[in-house]
């Protein structure tokens, strides 16, 4: 298969170097990115990762890339077994109330829809097929509190933190330390205590540990090898190394060819999260800015740099994307209005100005996804439209889309103002809905309400045009 190349370069965690992206199969990407565990709603914190993975994707897809974006919600879990019983409800039950508030979040960020979202316990089965392999493989071995992965018989354990074994006391808490052969040794599968979720295994009632479940999903619905796995810097440690173990010692190949990490978001420097408890949830975030905003504030740093939290920035994000909507707003409405179609050449120099800049925020975003280099090319656009608005010539608005549509990939990668881009445009559809009630009025011969609705239309600068097949407008 031919290789599909752009000049992409991302920064690998477990090469800790810059390399070119090459997909394995053509021009698609298999992406899978770690997602939420369901025993909480989303803070602050888990917003910025959810935008710079979908960011990340949006990349892929104005680069030319086919990209197949898995991202799963674990719903079963430690933290989910213990919520749940503070909650008095079953862990189910406790995944069913977390979800559709997550899914609030996605949609008010903008993030584009997976192509799959899975939930771990839908993927038991693979996670028993893997575990089986493993022990014959002699890879793993079964006690009496689970099924245990040996650390010290995968090569290069740890190599993605640049991990030593040898100073290692044990890769997590683990309070059936003494029932394993080495303390650093994992969980696959674990006994279940009474009253926890529990799955008839061939080692006993068992639920799988945390980290066997994204490494069942991804072979399940991508494949042996990846293309870019993602997640959280604080998953690289214990999480993402265990799963190289367990995946490659299964499979005999590579994991995934690159392991993507984002910085925190941080308040004084400490990262936010639940367990220190500074965070604010998402939900409360929403009260005082909308997705745009974050967005537009979560893409000031690059995405592996941390990004302290700071309500200065926040406003001046806001203050941004408005003035943002009112250039898109303006631009667009010299795509509707009418003249020659003959192009002077201002809007020939104005045409050139905005492709040579959407090829330029291109080679920035070449460059390991730089958002900040991106963001001073988007400022230099908003200039040139703003600037050419106040100068427009009266042409046929039809010379304009071609800018437009270069600007709206623009607005499409950083995945704001998308709610500006319906099918048909808000205004027009409103002008259209106020010429079906003029004409329903006409044909009651209620001629006082037709004439009121053209007079405010005419005041807005609609000029209507009664005929035989009936009643058409423009602009003055």
């Amino acid at each position: 298969m031919k290789k599909f190349e752009t000049g992409l370069k991302i920064y690998d965690v477990q090469t800790h170097k810059t390399r070119e992206f090459i997909p394995i199969e053509g021009n698609l990407v298999k992406m899978y990115v770690c997602g939420p565990t369901v025993y909480a709603k989303a803070h602050h914190g888990h917003g910025r990762s959810m935008v710079v993975f979908d960011f990340i994707r949006r990349v892929l897809m104005f680069l030319g890339y086919r990209v197949k974006f898995v991202s799963n919600y674990t719903d079963i879990d430690d933290k989910m077994i213990v919520q749940a019983e503070k909650d008095g409800i079953s862990v189910a039950e406790l995944a069913q109330k977390i979800i559709p508030a997550i899914e609030h979040d996605y949609l008010a960020l903008n993030i584009l829809e997976p192509n799959l979202r899975p939930l771990a316990t839908e993927y038991i089965p693979k996670m028993e097929e893997i575990t089986r392999v493993l022990i014959q493989k002699g890879f793993a071995y079964s006690r009496e509190s689970g099924v245990y992965f040996r650390v010290k018989k995968f090569k290069n354990y740890g190599k993605l933190v640049n991990f030593k074994l040898e100073e290692s006391q044990s890769a997590e808490a683990d309070e059936n330390i003494y029932d394993k052969e080495s303390r650093e040794d994992f969980a696959l599968m674990k006994l279940s205590k009474p009253k926890e979720p529990f799955w008839e295994t061939p080692w006993g009632k068992m639920r799988p540990g945390w980290h066997i479940e994204c490494s069942a999903m991804i072979h399940s619905l991508l494949g042996e090898t990846i293309d870019i796995h993602g997640g959280g810097r604080d998953l690289a440690f214990p999480h993402h190394t265990n799963e190289i173990a367990q995946s490659e010692s299964f499979t005999g190949k590579k994991f995934s060819n690159f392991f993507v990490h984002n910085g925190f978001l941080t308040i004084n420097k400490d990262k936010m999260s639940k367990s220190t408890g500074n965070f604010k949830n998402l939900e409360e975030v929403f009260e005082t800015y909308d997705g745009d905003t974050l967005r537009w504030f979560y893409l000031q740093a690059q995405y592996r740099k941390p990004l302290e939290y700071s309500e200065e920035y926040l406003r001046d994000s806001k203050t941004q994307i408005e003035k943002f909507r009112s250039t898109y707003t303006a631009f667009k409405a010299l795509t509707r209005q009418n003249g020659e179609f003959k192009s002077p050449p201002e809007v020939v120099e104005f045409s050139l100005k905005i492709s040579a800049l959407l090829t330029e925020l291109q080679s920035k975003l070449l460059n390991d996804f730089n958002s900040p280099d991106a963001i001073v090319v988007f400022q230099k656009v908003i200039k040139e439209i703003n600037s050419f608005i106040r100068v427009a010539p009266k042409v046929s608005g039809h010379l304009f889309l071609n800018p437009l549509h270069e600007f709206q990939q623009m607005l499409f990668v950083f995945g704001i103002l998308q709610s500006e881009d319906n099918t048909v445009d808000k205004e027009v559809e409103w002008i259209e809905e106020q010429i079906a009630i003029r004409n329903q009025a006409r044909s009651e011969k209620d001629w006082s309400l037709s004439d009121k609705i053209r007079d405010e239309l005419k005041e807005r600068g609609i000029i209507l045009e009664d005929n035989k097949s009936g009643t058409i407008w423009r602009r003055e």
